[in-house]
């Protein structure tokens, strides 16, 4: 779901599951099979950056939605910080690059152990 305020409209987009190996999950982690779904994101060439908030984020009352943007920065890639595993890919702004989308889909081909967070 993409929300371009510039146009004033929402885009959907369907994308395919971004597998990762089963050897990379023990059974009760099943349920982070499809995490890496949320990648796509640097495949939204079409804008500058892109914000990705998972479902279960809370904008805190007075809290400025673009200000996001702003505390990024001129970076490629920005998230926010996790105490279990330090990054938490709930809260993500990129710089969308189909290179960097091809890098990470590569390197997570390579993945032959058991993540313990796979975010």
């Amino acid at each position: 779901l993409a929300l371009d305020h510039a146009q004033d409209h929402v885009n959907v987009m369907v994308v395919r599951n971004i597998e990762i190996p089963r050897s990379a999950l023990t059974g009760e982690q099943d349920r982070w099979a499809l995490v890496f779904d949320k990648l796509y994101i640097f495949n939204m060439t079409q804008y500058s950056q892109v914000a990705f908030l998972d479902s279960d984020i809370l904008a805190m009352p007075g809290a400025h939605p673009d200000s996001i943007f702003v505390d990024c920065g001129h970076h490629e890639f920005c998230a926010g910080r996790d105490t279990l595993s330090g990054l938490n890919a709930g809260v993500m702004v990129v710089r969308p690059s189909s290179k960097r989308l091809e890098s990470l889909l590569a390197g997570l081909k390579d993945v032959h152990k058991q993540l313990p967070l796979p975010e």
